[in-house]
C-alpha cells in the first residue's frame, strides 16, 4: 500500500507545480485510490476504503466498478458495527455477499487494466522500484530542462526543487541554471556537490561539454575562479574517458581549454595521445607548441660570452675548466632534461667525480633555487652504499653545477634496452639494492619521488645504485610552478595517487614494483592509453602468464607492489624485498 501512497502523493505533487498536467494525470490519480482503497478493505479498513472510493470518484463518477466497490465498503462498515453491537451473543458477523461482490467487481475492472496503467505511468515514473530513489513526475527533469532552454531559469528552479532527493543530472541543470541568475553562492555549493560526486564517482552524468561552456560564461560574468574549477571539473570528468574509445570528445575539450588560456589542463589531455600508436590529428604539434612555444620558452638563453679561460661544450672535446678550485671538468658523460653531465676530477682527493651542470632557468627563479638548493643539501647527507651521494652545490660563472659521486657503469634503463629484460636472480639482486636505498632514505625523511630505471645505475659487478634521490622530482616541480608546465613524475612508474599530486612513501614503493616488472618482463606492466584508470584498476597481465617459470608468489608480491591504495602496499621497502627473497 506504501507504493500507492507514494504514487499519489507524487501526483499531487505535480499537479501543485503544474496544474496543467491535471487533465493528464487525473486517470492515473483514480487508479492509485482505487487500487488503495480495494487495499484496505481487504485489510478491514473500510473507513479508509470508503475516503479513497471518494476521491476517486470526485475525479470520475462514472468509473465502472468504484462505485459498487464504495457500496461494498459501506455495507462492511455497517455490519462490522453491528457486529460489535452484539458481540455480547457471541455472534461473528461475516462480510456480505454484495460487499465481496462489490470489491470483485472493482478488481476486475480496475485490476488487470487500471493498475497495470498505474504500474507503468504513475509508479514507475515517479519512482524507481529497483533503488527506490525518487524520480521527477511526469519528467520533472526532462521539464526543468526545457525551461531552462527556453531562458525561463526562475521556473525551471522552481520545477527542480519539486523533486525528492536530486541526482548528478539535477544538479548539472541546477548549476546552470543558478550561474544564467547570477546566484553564485549557490554555485558554488552545487560545484562542491558535483566534484564530490564525480571524485567517488557516484553518477555517469558528466557534463563535459556544459561545463566547458558554462565556463565561459563565469569568466564573461568576471568570475575568473568559477570558471577555473569548472574546467578543472569538466577535465576530472573525463578520466573514465577511453583516449581509443573517445579521441575527439577530448581532442576538443584540449583545445577548447588552449583557447581558454588553460595551459596545463589542454596539456594533461594531450598527454594521454602520448602512446597512440598512430598520431592523432595535430596533438603532437599542438603539445610541442603548448610545451616548448614562444608563449612557454622554458630555458630563454640570451647569448653569453665564452668565459676567458675556457669554454665548455656539450661534445667529448672539454677545455679544462675547474669549479671552485677543486673540480677540474673532463669529458661530457651524457645530457639530460636538466642538464649536461660531465666526468671530473677531485684534485683535492684525486679521484673521479660526476659534475651536472644545470640548466640556466633555474638561475632566473631565485625562489625555487632556493627549494631545489635546500632539497640538495638533504640528499647530500644520504651517505649510503647503495646512493649515489650529493657532495655538493656549487655557483660559478653564473652557472650552477651538482657534484655526485662518480659511479663506474650505467643506467639500467640503457641495459634494459639491450638485454630486454634480467632473470630472476639478477633482477633479485638489483632489487635488494633498491629497496635497502629506499629504506634508509625513507629513515631519514627523504623520498625518491621519480624512481625508474633511468635513476638507477648498474656497476660492472652488478650492484646497483640509486642517483637522484628528490633533485630530479625538485626540479621538475621548480619548473612546472615557473613555467605552469606539467613536468612533474614520469608516467608509467608514478603511482596512482601520484597523479593527483599527492607523494608518499609508499608511492616510492609503487615504482619499484613497477620496476621489477619490467626488468621481469621485458615490459612495463600498464601501457595503454590512461595509465591512472589502468593502475586504478590494477589491469595488468599477470608476470606468471609470460613467465610461467618463475617462482610462486612472484604475482601476489608485485600484486602488493601495485595495490592502488597506498595502506595495502607494503609499508617498508625491505618488506617488499624479503617478500621475494624467501620465493
Amino acid at each position: 500500500m506504501r507504493e500507492y501512497s507514494g504514487a499519489l502523493k507524487d501526483l499531487n505533487t505535480a499537479i501543485g507545480l503544474n496544474p496543467g498536467l491535471y487533465s493528464e494525470l487525473a486517470p492515473y490519480l483514480v487508479k492509485a485510490y482505487g487500487k488503495r482503497g480495494a487495499t484496505r478493505f481487504l485489510r478491514g479498513d473500510y473507513a479508509g476504503a470508503i475516503s479513497d472510493f471518494n476521491e476517486a470518484l470526485k475525479i470520475e463518477p462514472d468509473l465502472p466498478g468504484v462505485r459498487e466497490a464504495r457500496a461494498a465498503a459501506i455495507k462492511a462498515r455497517n455490519d462490522k458495527a453491528a457486529a460489535k453491537a452484539v458481540s455480547r451473543d457471541n455472534f461473528q458477523a461475516k462480510p456480505a455477499a454484495p460487499a465481496a461482490r462489490g470489491i470483485t467487481i472493482y478488481q476486475k475492472a480496475a485490476g488487470a487494466g487500471l493498475l497495470a496503467g498505474l504500474s507503468i505511468y504513475a509508479y514507475l515514473l515517479l519512482r524507481k522500484a529497483s533503488s527506490g530513489k525518487a524520480v521527477a513526475p511526469a519528467g520533472l527533469t526532462a521539464r526543468a530542462k526545457a525551461l531552462t532552454s527556453a531562458g525561463k531559469y526562475e521556473e525551471a528552479r522552481k520545477v527542480l526543487a519539486g523533486k525528492g532527493k536530486p541526482d548528478m543530472q539535477d544538479y548539472n541543470l541546477f548549476l546552470e541554471i543558478y550561474i544564467r541568475l547570477g546566484d553564485f553562492p549557490r554555485v558554488e555549493l552545487i560545484l562542491d556537490q558535483l566534484s564530490w560526486d564525480i571524485k567517488n564517482k557516484l553518477g555517469d552524468k558528466y557534463e563535459h561539454g556544459l561545463y566547458l561552456a558554462l565556463a565561459n560564461d563565469c569568466r564573461g560574468k568576471e568570475r575568473v575562479g568559477l570558471a577555473h574549477r569548472l574546467r578543472r571539473m569538466a577535465v576530472d570528468g573525463m578520466t573514465a574517458l577511453s583516449v581509443m574509445e573517445a579521441p575527439q570528445t577530448l581532442y576538443s575539450a584540449a583545445i577548447a581549454l588552449e583557447n581558454a588560456g588553460e595551459t596545463e589542463l589542454a596539456l594533461g589531455i594531450y598527454e594521454r595521445f602520448a602512446n597512440v600508436q598512430k598520431p592523432y590529428l595535430d596533438v603532437a604539434e599542438r603539445y610541442r607548441n603548448l610545451k616548448y612555444g614562444p608563449a612557454a620558452v622554458i630555458e630563454p638563453r640570451p647569448p653569453e660570452p665564452a668565459p676567458a679561460h675556457a669554454a665548455l661544450k656539450t661534445g667529448s672535446g672539454v677545455a679544462e675548466q675547474v669549479l671552485d678550485s677543486r673540480y677540474e671538468l673532463k669529458a661530457a658523460l651524457g645530457e639530460g632534461a636538466m642538464g649536461v653531465v660531465y666526468e671530473a676530477c677531485d684534485r683535492q682527493k684525486n679521484q673521479k667525480v660526476a659534475v651536472k651542470k644545470m640548466r640556466s632557468w633555474l638561475k632566473q627563479y631565485p625562489e625555487e633555487y632556493g627549494r631545489f638548493r635546500k632539497e640538495a643539501q638533504i640528499v647530500g647527507r644520504l651517505k649510503h652504499p647503495d646512493i649515489v651521494g650529493v657532495q655538493g652545490v656549487i655557483e660559478q660563472g653564473g652557472d650552477i653545477y651538482i657534484v655526485f659521486d662518480y659511479v663506474p657503469g650505467r643506467p639500467l634503463a640503457d641495459i634494459l634496452k639491450e638485454r630486454k629484460r634480467f632473470p630472476f636472480n639478477e633482477s633479485r639482486d638489483i632489487l635488494k639494492c633498491v629497496c635497502e636505498a629506499v629504506h634508509y632514505a625513507h629513515k631519514q625523511n627523504v623520498i625518491h619521488r621519480d624512481l625508474k630505471p633511468s635513476n638507477i645505475m648498474l656497476e660492472p659487478d652488478g650492484r646497483a645504485k640509486v642517483m637522484d634521490f628528490g633533485l630530479s622530482s625538485e626540479l621538475k616541480e621548480g619548473l612546472t610552478r615557473v613555467t605552469h608546465q606539467t613536468m612533474s613524475g614520469t608516467l608509467a612508474y608514478m603511482a596512482p595517487e601520484q597523479h593527483l599530486g599527492i607523494v608518499k612513501r609508499e608511492s616510492d614503493i609503487y615504482a619499484i614494483g613497477v620496476c621489477l616488472y619490467e626488468m621481469l618482463a621485458g615490459n612495463l606492466p600498464f601501457s595503454g592509453l590512461d595509465f591512472q584508470k589502468q593502475k586504478s584498476a590494477k589491469n595488468y597481465p599477470e608476470i606468471s602468464v609470460k613467465l610461467p617459470w618463475l617462482p610462486g608468489g612472484i604475482d601476489s608480491a608485485i600484486s602488493r607492489a601495485l595495490e592502488p591504495d597506498p595502506s595495502q602496499r607494503f609499508a617498508d621497502a625491505l618488506d617488499f624485498y624479503n617478500a621475494i627473497k624467501n620465493l
